[in-house]
């Protein structure tokens, strides 16, 4: 009977931490950068210089944006999961929003199209979250035709994302 009692304890003690543990930065990970610490986006865009210029000039540019900026942009995609093509999209669409009118003061009179995130920037920015902890691999069961890498919010994810973008009541 105390021996159960004892179990029980230990069982209860175990599924505290574990749920600390899920909501917290994984161990080793104060060394990364993460947070407010900046990161360099490298990105394409397309100049066009009239309405019939389908081609366009291809340029490439940097931004700067912080892990939780990113993390921010990113994490709604994620609540249920989101391809590896849907989360380079939402990048690329926050990098335009970032850059557009500082861009636009450079090309004047002519039309931007195109926000690209890099290739590696997108593969680091995924490496970076699942090493913090806040993104992994869905192992969801899908479809055949669904093809390509799937990505979902960890618990410790999903506990930092309203920490983020949840509004906060204001005090007068």
């Amino acid at each position: 009977n105390h021996e159960l009692l004892s179990f029980r304890k230990k069982v209860e003690e175990l599924e505290k931490e574990l749920a600390r543990s899920q909501t917290e930065a994984p161990k080793g990970t104060e060394e990364l950068a993460q947070g407010d610490d900046s990161f360099q986006l490298l990105f394409s865009f397309t100049a066009h210089s009239a309405d019939f210029d389908f081609q366009g000039e291809t340029h490439r540019a940097k931004a700067q944006a912080s892990w939780n900026e990113i993390f921010y942009a990113i994490s709604p995609r994620m609540i249920d999961e989101a391809s590896e093509r849907d989360l380079s999209s939402e990048l690329s669409t926050f990098v335009e929003s970032r850059t557009r009118s500082n861009v636009e003061g450079q090309f004047k009179g002519k039309t931007l199209k195109n926000f690209r995130i890099a290739s590696d920037t997108f593969h680091t920015i995924l490496v970076q979250l699942r090493a913090l902890g806040l993104i992994a691999k869905s192992v969801k069961n899908r479809s055949v035709k669904a093809t390509g890498t799937y990505w979902n919010l960890t618990p410790y994810g999903d506990a930092l994302m309203p920490r983020l973008r949840a509004i906060r009541r204001r005090t007068n």
